[in-house]
């Protein structure tokens, strides 16, 4: 998923994603915990994953909405992937 993924993140912001890995996404612990997904990034409000993600970082939510889910969902062949694919629950 990296490569694929990576180019996506770097159109994005080339200055932030200039190097990324698969512990960007999966954590720190990722060889640990088998790349098992949610492990690490923000949490969010079961009830509201938009609000409480545009709360935090408006301009990278819009991002995920347009870009990531899309794109994880094809990728993955999984029209049901959405935050919560990635992000733990509050």
């Amino acid at each position: 998923m990296t490569p694929r993924m990576w180019d996506h993140f770097r159109d994005y912001d080339s200055d932030a994603y200039a190097v990324f890995t698969c512990l960007d996404c999966h954590g720190a612990n990722a060889a640990s915990v088998d790349y098992q997904m949610p492990n690490g990034l923000t949490a969010l409000d079961p009830d509201d994953p938009i609000g409480s993600s545009e709360a935090i970082d408006p301009e990278m939510t819009q991002f995920m909405i347009d870009v990531v889910t899309p794109k994880m969902r094809r990728y993955l062949n999984n029209d049901e992937f959405g935050c919560f694919g990635c992000h733990e629950q509050q």
